[in-house]
């Protein structure tokens, strides 16, 4: 059993009347004793990719596992991108198995990023790792706020703003889906909203004495190569003199993060709210 768990002697709560108890640790020691011979493991990757190798790093008194069982689970942090697409792990020298995404699945080229820690089961119907939870090349959502954030006085402030992380439009094609929604104060002061792929504004809604009136955005981004994106937007609101429409080519390099953001520019405090935003990532392939 592990440092510090309590012992119990069968005899002692049997005498004692309390079967209950008794059931319930001997659960207990059963749950403990899976955890221990099926331990989640942890350990760095090495080796050339895609064939990757793991030394786990076992806490006390987890053994060393002698064999692959249904269910292990490791977590190995990936210190190579698997460029190469398919990729295989072997786990303490008991041999290379296919690494496959959740549905069984094959991986894609960037599915496993450097830096990056996996969760993967062993499953012997299949002799293989599965990738629980999304990897990298699959789509997802980044990044999802509800908070309202307003501007602040006169001149232009950042609402809700997202860094994407370095890499993640890793090839041409890549793309992003940035959903946003606004709504305009109970006035007629001038009020001006712009989405932005980095430094580039993507959208920029012109100046309206809008009152009351709600706008919602989606802008998505798109790699054309390492440093050039073509980027648009359309918008939707219930006042029609919001610019409905807009398009630019960022050069942002995309080895590095890029925040993605809205701006408000109004006259007093919370002209213009922002609600809520979502980020998407959308593989290529």
């Amino acid at each position: 059993m592990p440092y510090g768990w309590t012992t119990f002697t069968d005899d002692a709560l049997l005498i004692a009347g309390d079967l209950q108890r008794f059931e319930h640790v001997n659960e207990l020691r059963t749950t403990v004793g899976r955890l221990e011979d099926n331990s989640l493991r942890f350990g760095t990757t090495a080796g050339t990719e895609p064939t990757y190798t793991l030394t786990l790093t076992l806490a006390s008194p987890a053994t060393v596992p002698g064999a692959y069982t249904d269910g292990m689970m490791v977590f190995a942090r990936i210190h190579s991108t698997n460029a190469s697409g398919a990729a295989t792990l072997n786990v303490d020298g008991l041999g290379a198995k296919n690494i496959k995404k959740r549905d069984g699945s094959a991986l894609a080229a960037g599915d496993l990023l450097a830096g990056n820690t996996y969760l993967m089961v062993y499953t012997v119907t299949e002799g293989e790792f599965r990738v629980i939870g999304p990897t990298a090349r699959e789509v997802r959502v980044l990044n999802s706020q509800f908070a309202d954030a307003g501007n602040v006085g006169a001149g232009e402030d950042n609402l809700q703003t997202f860094s994407v992380p370095a890499g993640t439009l890793a090839y041409d094609g890549d793309s992003l889906v940035v959903d946003m929604t606004f709504t305009c104060a109970a006035n007629v002061n001038n009020k001006q909203f712009k989405a932005y792929f980095g430094a580039t504004a993507v959208y920029a809604s012109g100046t309206v004495a809008a009152n009351g009136d709600t706008l919602s955005l989606r802008m998505v981004v798109v790699r054309t190569g390492a440093a050039t994106q073509r980027a648009w937007v359309m918008a939707s609101s219930s006042n029609s003199s919001f610019a409905v429409s807009g398009f630019a080519t960022p050069t942002e390099t995309l080895s590095g993060a890029v925040v993605v953001k809205a701006t408000g520019q109004a006259t007093v405090d919370n002209d213009c709210v922002q609600k809520a935003s979502t980020v998407e990532f959308r593989p290529v392939v």
